[in-house]
């Protein structure tokens, strides 16, 4: 007689992440794009542009404009954190093609204050991440 025991209990189900509920379709006009930063770099076989400047408004509203062009091949995910480590934001997936121009911090931040902007990318279909880039920027509360 042989006896099989199974530890089902250690495994934690995968849950993708979701896809971005206000994302638009296309891309911004030139003059958004002009006041974004383009993310790329030699060893990136992916661009993204996203806001490098971001501005505060007392509602906590911040414009982020996260593009995932048209011409990549991977699914976009932004995180926005304080230098602590504490979430402030996050998108959904961006397919390629997409954009999102604001997020809504999760609470009110000081001006000058550095966050940290993480920009994760996933193989379509799988959701096997493919990497992420980290930026530093600092806010600018309006007045």
């Amino acid at each position: 007689m042989t006896v099989a025991l199974l530890n089902t209990h250690n495994k934690a189900e995968f849950i993708p992440p979701a896809f971005e509920t206000q994302a638009s379709p296309g891309m911004p006009s030139s003059d958004i794009l002009n006041g974004v930063d383009k993310i790329q770099h030699e060893d990136m076989p992916f661009c993204a542009y996203v806001s490098g400047e971001l501005n505060v408004a007392a509602d906590n509203n911040v414009d982020i404009w996260l593009i995932n062009p048209p011409e990549n091949a991977v699914w976009l995910k932004l995180r926005v954190y304080e230098k602590n480590g504490t979430l402030l934001a996050e998108t959904g997936l961006l397919k390629p093609g997409e954009y999102i121009r604001s997020v809504k911090f999760e609470h009110g931040v000081e001006n000058g204050d550095e966050i940290l902007l993480k920009l994760m990318r996933y193989q379509p279909e799988t959701y096997f991440s493919m990497g992420e880039v980290i930026l530093n920027t600092v806010v600018h509360c309006k007045e």
